[in-house]
């Protein structure tokens, strides 16, 4: 388990939320990407499916 303190962030949580779900989304698609030959045929792609490149990773 991971516990984030942001009470002295100095954002809204709204926005908050938004960086930590694609600060996520990123680790998730650099992991697919760089280890998805040692999982099974096609994790890649199964897994891309609902993870999108983000626009700011350079391929």
């Amino acid at each position: 388990m991971i516990y984030f303190d942001f009470s002295k962030a100095g954002v809204s949580l709204e926005r908050l939320e938004k960086c930590f779900e694609t600060y996520c989304n990123v680790v998730l698609y650099l992991f697919i990407k760089d280890y998805a030959s040692f999982y099974y045929d096609n994790f890649e792609e199964k897994c891309c499916i609902w993870l999108k490149e983000p626009r700011y990773i350079k391929s």
